[in-house]
């Protein structure tokens, strides 16, 4: 077993055990100054997000799943920097900090969770372009934009999807790429999913592929739909030829389900392949594909979860050369859940490709 899959084992047990001490250490606190009851219930809130943003996941698509999803998903990322903060605490007061300072604590977590929420919702409009260099040597030269993780939905704004596009139309690239990941929970209808099909059509064609969220929507009827009124060829173990760059571009299917070896699917064509998580990198590398390009990981979205998406990924972000492929993973221009990313801001990535042969 290599070091990322311990790593991938051990740290939920890690965060876990973080998670009970911090609520361990806020509980001490509250009993300075509420009784035991009520300290107990307030110290067992930060864990509620988390249930209902999983149980949205277990929902049918409806009112309950869209509630479940907007009430989780707004205060799970709030509550994680809540217990960091709880941690944080607790280790001063392990060091000698007195109780009587308990309810100053307190405080001081709930405004600094609150500092760091609004930070991360503002980092999260400023979006960032990264550029790469990298060669193909039958390929023409030209210029390549990869975006993903845009989680369409009820947490990501038209303005957000508008800032997206023109930051691509500003590069004017030859072929516009996307890891996976189009919506978060259920594909958007009515008048917003109109404006997002206006949006990312103006784009001129997308060729994309399957993400994990994608899964929850897969069996909606307007899909397709949406699909073609904003220009996206969605490949699912699929390949597709770029008569303007003369490349072959495959997409595969996400990895929660049944689908095409890689090697299979390059036998269809070999240029670029799009994989949306990198953790099945490995199995393509050998394959042939030149240029293999990844999502899913936000690179964390906020910290620590950078540090975390390192230990346990080793595809996590950036870009890293394996012989003749060069694999390149974006931190995407969306959010998971709140967007909110802290440290870690949105992104799309410009590639030019260059032939030295």
């Amino acid at each position: 077993m290599n070091m990322k899959k311990l790593f991938g084992k051990i740290i939920p047990l890690c965060v876990l055990l973080g998670a009970l001490f911090s609520e361990g250490i806020f509980y001490l606190l509250l009993r300075q100054f509420l009784n035991p009851f009520f300290s107990i219930i307030l110290a067992l809130l930060p864990f509620l997000p988390f249930l209902i943003y999983g149980a949205a996941r277990k929902q049918k698509p409806g009112k309950m799943r869209r509630m479940c999803n907007l009430i989780g998903g707004a205060l799970i990322t709030p509550a994680c920097y809540f217990m960091i903060f709880s941690a944080s605490a607790g280790l001063f007061v392990l060091f000698g900090l007195p109780l009587s300072y308990a309810s100053d604590c307190v405080w001081a977590i709930l405004i600094s969770c609150l500092a760091v929420t609004l930070a991360g919702l503002y980092q999260g409009t400023r979006i960032q372009t990264r550029r790469y260099a990298v060669n193909i040597p039958h390929a023409m030269p030209c210029k390549i934009v990869l975006f993903s993780d845009l989680h369409l939905g009820d947490f990501c704004t038209l303005k957000q999807v508008e800032r997206t596009v023109k930051a691509i139309e500003n590069e004017k690239s030859a072929l516009i790429l996307f890891a996976g990941d189009l919506v978060d929970m259920d594909l958007p209808t009515g008048k917003k999913a109109e404006q997002y099909a206006k949006l990312l059509s103006r784009l001129g064609g997308i060729v994309a592929c399957e993400g994990n969220h994608d899964l929850h929507d897969k069996d909606n009827p307007a899909r397709e739909s949406f699909l073609q009124r904003a220009n996206i060829r969605m490949l699912c173990d699929e390949s597709t030829h770029d008569p303007e760059t003369g490349l072959w571009i495959s997409g595969r299917k996400s990895r929660k389900r049944q689908r095409l070896t890689a090697n299979a699917l390059a036998k269809k064509g070999a240029d670029i392949l799009l994989e949306h998580d990198p953790k099945t990198v490995e199995e393509a590398l050998p394959c042939g594909y030149g240029l293999i390009l990844c999502g899913h990981t936000h690179r964390g979205q906020t910290f620590p979860g950078n540090i975390l998406r390192r230990l346990t990924c080793r595809y996590y972000y950036g870009m890293n050369n394996e012989g003749d492929t060069t694999v390149i993973t974006t931190g995407g221009c969306g959010s998971t859940a709140l967007p909110l990313r802290l440290g870690i801001p949105p992104e799309i990535v410009v590639i030019t490709v260059e032939n030295d042969k």
